[in-house]
């Protein structure tokens, strides 16, 4: 996409086999995007905003299994 920021973003991430099987088992199946993203967004063929991802994903599933910290509901993203 372009430059980072620190050498240290430049950096690998070792992934754990299982994940990388699921992830290659969902790039043969999910919808073709022009640049190589993984999740596209069918909208615009990028990547999807993070704002979205927290409101339609992310804080749903955290209600769903009851996320409480000291006590209190809370949301996640």
């Amino acid at each position: 996409m372009g430059e980072v920021k620190t050498e240290y973003s430049e950096d690998e991430l070792p992934l754990d086999q299982h994940f990388v099987t699921e992830l290659l088992r969902w790039k043969a199946t999910c919808p073709p995007s022009s640049s190589g993203w993984v999740f596209p967004s069918p909208l615009t063929d990028g990547p999807y905003h993070a704002s979205e991802i927290q409101k339609d994903y992310l804080k749903p599933a955290g209600w769903k299994i009851g996320v409480v910290v000291n006590g209190s509901s809370v949301n996640i993203g």
